[in-house]
């Protein structure tokens, strides 16, 4: 009775050991995916963190945009109201009329009562006309100033949207890899199970 049991012992320890085999290959390929898996997220978290930086770069730079903006509006206001304030200060001391344009300006001179008169008026003229000029310049230079601040920021926001893309685009595709590691782990998960009960079933 003994000797006949021999064989089959032999050929049940042989099946184990094949059944063992297979399920050591298995799990080494389970463990090799599930570090790629593992790999995968980790570029994904590292790669979710860039583009929440990237979203509050974004979030930074349009307040810039918004405060410069409102620089510029600021700006304008506060040199237009200098401007006005210069005008009716040094048109009080020449002649009210002067406000209503430049063909006073002439009635002005004509009327002039003497030479002094005429030279001091003509003074006051070219003061208003430099003191406009020099406002207008103020305007026109700040605004450019601003503006040019302006474009920078904008182009600023425009790469940092085109990276916010690019990096959401990257993120999509590691979303489709990972899904499609994790069917190839869940696959050789139940291989290894079944293996597992194999094995078993022949000790």
């Amino acid at each position: 009775a003994v000797l006949f049991g021999l064989p089959a012992r032999a050929h049940a320890a042989e099946a184990t050991k094949e059944t063992t085999d297979k399920l050591n290959a298995a799990q080494a390929q389970l463990d090799e995916v599930q570090a790629q898996l593992d790999s995968i997220a980790n570029e994904y978290a590292a790669l979710a963190n860039k583009n929440a930086q990237t979203l509050n770069d974004i979030e930074g730079v349009q307040g810039q945009i918004d405060s410069t903006q409102a620089q510029i509006d600021e700006k304008k206001a506060e040199l237009f109201t200098r401007l006005n304030e210069k005008r009716g200060d040094l048109s009080d001391r020449v002649s009210a009329n002067y406000k209503s344009g430049g063909t006073n300006i002439l009635s002005l001179l004509l009327a002039s009562g003497s030479f002094e008169e005429l030279v001091a008026n003509a003074h006051y003229v070219e003061k208003i006309n430099k003191s406009d000029r020099d406002a207008i310049e103020d305007i026109q230079a700040i605004q450019e100033e601003l503006d040019a601040q302006k474009t920078e920021l904008e182009s600023q926001k425009a790469d940092l949207e085109k990276l916010k893309d690019q990096q959401t685009a990257q993120m999509q595709d590691m979303q489709a890899k990972q899904q499609e590691v994790q069917t190839v782990l869940n696959g050789l998960s139940d291989d290894v199970k079944e293996l597992m009960a194999q094995r078993d079933s022949e000790i």
